[in-house]
């Protein structure tokens, strides 16, 4: 168990750092990042009694989005030239996360994935458009 120590006037969150390479373009416009995996399928297997004696894993399904500025979604296309400029066509690309908690333990995950598609969602008086685009994540490793 972590303990965390009693912050007065302390410091208790760092922020996150989210590095993005994207066709040897380095990406400074994120604002957000998500990711996540899940077990499917998990089912308990009977035996004597009522309750389960086991279990059995089903495949696991992987989640993620990320949150970039409608301008860096604008940069991306049109690096993606040769690919029609479209989001989906770009191949796998890395994902580099880290933070620090309370403990100051830092925290880091390398994401690998591709970008599904994009909606864009802007209202009148915008001052800036944050767009958040599905990803197709092909793996995630916790960095140690």
């Amino acid at each position: 168990m972590v303990i965390v120590p009693l912050l007065i006037n302390g410091k208790s969150y760092e922020n996150a750092d989210v590095s993005l390479t994207i066709m040897n373009a380095q990406v400074f416009g994120v604002k957000k990042i998500s990711f996540g995996e899940m077990m499917n399928d998990m089912q308990g297997v009977h035996g004597t009694g009522a309750d389960f004696v086991s279990y059995v894993n089903g495949k696991i399904s992987k989640t993620g989005s990320i949150t970039l500025m409608l301008e860096e979604v604008f940069n991306i296309q049109n690096a993606a030239r040769a690919m029609s400029k479209k989001l989906y066509n770009i191949p796998l690309f890395n994902i580099s996360v880290s933070w620090t908690d309370a403990t100051l333990t830092t925290h880091a995950f390398n994401v690998l994935a591709k970008f599904k598609g994009f909606n864009v969602d802007t209202n009148d008086g915008d001052t800036g458009t944050p767009i958040e685009l599905p990803l197709f994540v092909a793996g995630i490793v916790a960095v140690i």
